[in-house]
């Protein structure tokens, strides 16, 4: 239980890292003129939405019943996003639509969609341990 808590932990503070980054870069590069001017506020949602994942881990090291349930929730999420980046990173494999949507996204062929749809795919395998983990009767006998 520990490591699925450290691991909650870690990919929050990730999360919050690279929405920040991300955030930084839009706001100091971009031209502000619409849309270009909403990437800054829409990344710095996303980067304090990982605060979130950070308060259940530390919930979770701490062995509260709400953390659990919480953390369950975002393995859900995770679950659910993962999911469909996949399904995006495949369709666009196969040809079903391109990336042509009005983003410029330097790759190098197919190499970019195969390594983003296995660090998905890493992802994806992580977030139902997590459910595996936090749905046990006794994880929640822990938790009680």
């Amino acid at each position: 239980m520990r490591i699925a808590a450290g691991s909650i932990l870690l990919l929050s503070v990730l999360h919050i890292l690279f929405w920040a980054v991300l955030a930084i870069a839009a706001h100091s590069a971009a031209p502000v003129t619409y849309p270009t001017n909403l990437l800054f506020p829409v990344a710095c949602v996303f980067s304090v939405g990982g605060l979130f994942g950070v308060f259940v881990g530390v919930g979770v090291f701490r062995a509260r019943a709400w953390a659990r349930v919480a953390a369950l929730v975002i393995a859900a999420l995770v679950l659910l996003f993962c999911a469909f980046g996949i399904l995006v990173l495949v369709l666009m494999l196969v040809g079903v639509f391109g990336a042509g949507l009005g983003i410029e996204i330097p790759t190098s062929g197919k190499a970019y969609f195969i390594g983003m749809g296995f660090a998905h795919l890493s992802i994806f395998l992580l977030a139902i341990w997590w459910i595996y983990v936090f749905s046990r009767k006794s994880t929640a006998v822990q938790f009680s």
